[in-house]
């Protein structure tokens, strides 16, 4: 029997895992970037023709992210620029960000999660006597150096080799089932 190696079934798993959140993180801001497009081009329309398109939109959202996460995000769309609470809190808006589950000031609440944020992710300015945000965070990798890292032969061997196992083990349930009905049937 060919010994599993589980460290190297997790760190394929977790690279598989970076990778995804990385497609996320870039479809999220692809997502932005269309949804302010669209608020913006319906901003042209009159406002009798403006309700069918703003129903569609907020119908297709789907779940939406907390608001630490999205001001993260809004923060990462722009990592050079330095962000007071309030332009956070448009760009917030921009996004379809939904406040009303908050009982205060959705400003207050950006303002407590803004200062609450790790110094290895932002870093704080004053921008004409208010204070500004800006994204310092370490970037994601690079798909490159995402599979260069994480892709090696005794990952894939160890992956090959796990799922084989399964899949003898899988074969074998399946005859030890169809053996137990055989007999059934017998009877």
């Amino acid at each position: 029997m060919i010994p599993i190696d589980y460290k190297s079934i997790l760190e394929q798993a977790l690279a598989e895992y970076t990778l995804m959140v990385s497609q996320r993180q870039e479809l999220d801001l692809e997502l932005a970037k269309k949804t302010q497009f669209i608020r913006a081009t319906m901003n042209m329309l009159p406002d009798s023709e403006k309700t069918e398109f703003e129903t569609a939109l907020s119908n297709l959202g789907g779940p939406s992210l907390g608001l630490t996460d999205a001001i993260r995000k809004a923060l990462q769309t722009e990592p050079n620029k330095p962000f007071t609470a309030t332009q956070v809190r448009d760009k917030l808006k921009l996004s379809n960000f939904d406040f009303s589950s908050y009982k205060t000031n959705p400003l207050a609440s950006i303002h407590a999660v803004l200062k609450r944020l790790k110094p290895e992710e932002v870093e704080t300015t004053d921008i004409d006597g208010v204070n500004a945000w800006r994204w310092v965070g370490e970037p994601l990798p690079s798909l490159g150096e995402w599979f260069e890292k994480f892709t090696n032969p005794t990952t894939t061997n160890a992956l090959t080799a796990f799922y084989a196992t399964k899949q003898r083990s899988a074969n074998a349930f399946a005859d030890i089932m169809a053996a137990g009905e055989k007999a059934k049937a017998k009877r």
